[in-house]
């Protein structure tokens, strides 16, 4: 899987607080190469609940 400019290291929330500049909602999603990421829960500006999504090809 590529990482799209997101070093490997981070945290789903970490993640998601760079690509939405630190206020995640829910619905947000943060792609990385096949896989989709859908934020399903947050709290206090924090992804509680990811989602997975995979392209079909």
């Amino acid at each position: 899987i590529e990482f799209n400019e997101l070093p490997p290291e981070l945290s789903l929330t970490e993640c998601f607080a760079r690509r939405t500049k630190g206020h995640p909602v829910v619905g947000d999603i943060v792609v990385l190469g096949p896989v989709t990421l859908v934020a399903r829960a947050t709290e206090a500006d924090q992804v509680t609940k990811v989602g997975l999504r995979m392209d079909k090809s």
